[in-house]
């Protein structure tokens, strides 16, 4: 299965997620889910096109503080999949706070009106045991939603 990252005037970025859903995690290896807070606002107010605008957008902000190493996947209109390759622990907290942060710095004019956007996000880990990445995704998925309980606008811890 490849799913359609974005889509610019030189083509489209793809993620092969069909060839990673079997692949063992190792020891320093990480997941982050990055949820685009007030999306469907936007798509809402400002239609289909300021959505995939913010999309596109938040993707290219994501992919310039990622590593080529790393992977980025859109795994839903307003979220976006990071899988960190040989990250240690303490290395996700503080990309995590960084992408956070590059999605607060975006500005977007969509109709007339500049919109600053916010993020929240849920992270795991793997610790000394290999696992498959679609556990990871799953203990991402619910620390996200951990953290937008707890008030969302930061990085899980």
């Amino acid at each position: 299965m490849r799913q359609r990252l974005w889509s610019t005037g030189a083509g489209s970025v793809t993620f092969d997620a069909s060839a990673h859903r079997e692949r063992r995690i190792h020891c320093g290896e990480a997941v982050l889910i990055v949820d685009v807070d007030q999306f469907d606002a936007i798509r809402e107010r400002h239609g289909t096109a300021a959505a995939e605008q913010v999309t596109r957008a938040v993707a290219q902000c994501l992919q310039r503080r990622l590593r080529s190493e790393d992977r980025l996947a859109l795994l839903r209109d307003d979220e976006f999949l990071v899988v960190l390759a040989g990250a240690p622990a303490e290395a996700v907290s503080v990309l995590a706070a960084r992408l956070r942060d590059d999605v607060q710095a975006l500005r977007l004019a969509l109709a007339g009106k500049v919109w600053s956007l916010t993020c929240t996000i849920g992270a795991a880990t793997r610790g000394s045991r290999p696992c498959g990445l679609e556990a990871l995704v799953r203990a991402a998925d619910a620390d996200l939603d951990r953290a937008r309980r707890e008030g969302g606008l930061r990085p899980a811890d």
